[in-house]
């Protein structure tokens, strides 16, 4: 028997699982896999993710600081349809972002929840059921093993059990995208400190990145969104080795080999408000569908939904409530910290179908320094001042 139950331990569940660290409430996080595990991923991390990590605790800071596994960046650089390019540059901030591999920084989060004694952590086992009752909920384990928790937390991803079986919440393809990525070797950087994004009309309003890692090698995929995949019957890995073909990237991949598999994935985007939560659950990160419309990144709002899901079940234990009626201040605390913004992505993702539009934003961008900030803040090259 414990007080809580993560499902999941990546950025959302290990962040819940962190800040109920002085809670005093005996917590068990659960993940199927055992880590440190690869997760396919774009592997940057916005400003948003670092000022989660300062108001999550200074340890936590310090101890990133630390991770030998990450590549600072300075900016971003974005190319147009018509091979127009632009750089947001994030040096006024005096802040920096990251390109860390997924399978270093979710080892690294987790282990930091590990370290609190409060913490459980099962690792290899896989959550199949789950059965709620008056006063608690029961997980079951694919070895048949039964658990028991006041609460539960879904932090179990974009393919979570607990979305679709328990909440009832099932993919919509206007609201979601789907991605391919892989790692190259020999692939030259000009600046090895931006991260690259390209708006070819055949990605729109999706794109191709190219991020710099660490170890010298280079963060390759693009993303669709998955209305558009259905529709054209698009091969998504086909498709980025084709346009990594065209004159624009050709020479510059001439020696590039792949280093790993191309992979694919797919993103629940945060463009449409969803429940949340209900009687004794909480749903966090990809399973709650936080990710942003514009770029796909769903790392910081991951982060944010696990602090807040921490701070409301504190608030659940201290009233002894754990209704669906009194969960839904969780929600309203989520949608009131970040859906001003996924609004705003949502608009620019739209009007991003038009290659013309991209094309005159990033020739305005070059002129104008107030277009220039407007576009690098709907990018997340700003440090976010909310919660």
């Amino acid at each position: 028997m414990f007080d809580v139950i993560i499902i999941g331990a990546g950025p959302s569940g290990s962040s819940a699982a962190i800040s109920l660290k002085n809670s005093g409430l005996k917590v068990a996080i659960f993940d199927k896999d055992i880590f440190p595990r690869a997760k396919t991923c774009g592997d940057a991390l916005s400003l948003d993710v670092i000022n989660q990590f300062h108001r999550m605790s200074p340890e936590i800071v310090e101890n990133f600081t630390q991770l030998p596994q990450k590549k600072s960046i300075d900016g971003i650089s974005v190319m147009s349809p018509n091979c127009n390019s632009a750089v947001f540059s994030i040096e006024h901030t005096g802040k920096q972002g990251f390109v860390v591999p997924r399978i270093d920084f979710d080892n690294f989060f987790f282990n930091q929840a590990k370290k609190c004694k409060n913490i459980t952590a099962f690792e290899g086992t896989k959550i199949v059921d789950y059965e709620f009752f008056d006063d608690f909920v029961q997980i079951k384990t694919g070895e048949g093993k039964l658990y028991k928790a006041k609460i539960i937390l879904g932090a179990n991803g974009a393919y979570s059990n607990i979305t679709r079986k328990v909440a009832g919440i099932k993919p919509n393809k206007k609201h979601y995208s789907l991605a391919v990525q892989a790692y190259f070797e020999n692939v030259p950087f000009e600046n090895e400190n931006l991260l690259e994004l390209y708006y070819p009309k055949e990605t729109l309003p999706g794109y191709l990145w190219i991020f710099p890692t660490h170890d010298g090698l280079a963060n390759v995929g693009l993303g669709l969104m998955a209305n558009r995949v259905r529709k054209e019957k698009i091969n998504l890995e086909k498709l980025l080795l084709e346009i990594l073909q065209k004159p624009e990237f050709k020479e510059r991949f001439i020696n590039s080999k792949l280093k790993t598999k191309i992979k694919s994935y797919g993103l629940p985007l945060g463009s449409r408000k969803l429940n949340i939560s209900g009687n004794r659950y909480l749903l966090l990160g990809d399973a709650a569908s936080l990710i942003d419309p514009l770029l796909g990144e769903g790392i910081g709002n991951a982060i944010r939904s696990g602090r807040f899901a921490a701070e409301h079940i504190v608030n659940c234990f201290e009233k002894n409530n754990f209704s669906a009626e009194f969960n839904k201040s969780y929600d309203k605390k989520i949608y009131k910290s970040i859906w001003k913004e996924q609004k705003r992505y949502l608009f620019i993702q739209k009007a991003f179908k038009y290659p013309m539009i991209i094309n005159w934003s990033i020739k305005k961008v070059k002129k104008s320094n107030l277009v220039s900030r407007f576009f690098g803040d709907s990018v997340k090259v700003k440090q976010n001042s909310g919660l």
